[in-house]
């Protein structure tokens, strides 16, 4: 990452991550069991803690925006003339999130509104799965941090799931084509693999009672993504791969094996 960015003249400070190790018992209680209705596993807690660390110091330092990376991705050589633009027209002054990673799934897109170059913003209809680049503004950042639900499960679910609290409630969008990647989605790295470890072990099964209230908690959401995309219709919505591409390949995504590595096109 230290590399990346200077080689994109882009001055980067990192913030150290969570550690499942250092979160209280009670907490991992709290959010991590597995019989509860409401549970992410332990690294996705702590993935969702390591983000608000940076919402946080964004609020604290007073800049409008922050832009965040996890630490295993590859950065677009657009990426410094993209944040020129970005951050010097005035249609971009009203967004609060920005999704800038290519997921390898598809996506329910609207047209694109705004376009920085070569690179389109579009809004979507679909959760965005993914939270390792994406623009975050101070007023999205202190709203977030005041959320009781943000722990209710993992944090781009949280983040860009547009058609629910918070997301239904800020100007969300997304890059087109995107500008990161993780590596593990090009290339067989060990960077990003086995951090996103199972919620419940499917040897150990939670009871039939409290799976039953999991499928009645999601049903909201899910009316709700049904009742958002129709609203939409006449508004031109598409299914797409939001692509990567970098000057020696154009990465797609084709489907996700288990917890492991993306497979790409």
């Amino acid at each position: 990452m230290e590399r990346q960015f200077a080689e994109l003249g882009l001055a980067a400070q990192r913030i150290s991550a969570v550690a499942v190790s250092s979160i209280p018992p009670s907490e991992l209680e709290q959010h991590c069991n597995p019989n509860s209705v409401r549970v992410v596993s332990r690294s996705q807690l702590a993935c969702t803690m390591s983000h608000m660390r940076a919402w946080q110091m964004l609020v604290e330092n007073g800049a409008d925006w922050g832009l965040i990376f996890e630490d295993d991705v590859l950065i677009s050589h657009r990426l410094p003339q993209f944040l020129s633009e970005f951050f010097s027209k005035p249609e971009t002054s009203s967004l609060d999130l920005v999704h800038i990673e290519a997921t390898a799934r598809r996506a329910r897109v609207l047209p694109v509104a705004t376009t920085l170059g070569d690179i389109g913003l579009r809004p979507f209809c679909s959760t965005q799965w993914g939270s390792a680049g994406y623009l975050v503004s101070v007023k999205a950042a202190r709203a977030l941090l005041t959320r009781q639900d943000v722990f209710e499960g993992p944090v781009d679910r949280f983040l860009f799931r547009p058609y629910t609290a918070p997301g239904k409630d800020l100007n969300l969008s997304l890059a087109d084509p995107a500008l990161c990647i993780q590596i593990n989605k090009t290339e067989a790295s060990e960077l990003a693999q086995g951090n996103l470890t199972p919620v419940v072990s499917s040897s150990n099964p939670a009871p039939w009672s409290i799976r039953l209230l999991r499928l009645w908690r999601d049903a909201p959401p899910f009316l709700a993504s049904v009742a958002y995309h129709l609203s939409r219709l006449q508004g031109g919505v598409s299914r797409k791969i939001i692509p990567f591409d970098t000057p020696t390949g154009l990465f797609l995504g084709s489907k996700l094996a288990g917890y492991g590595r993306e497979i790409v096109d």
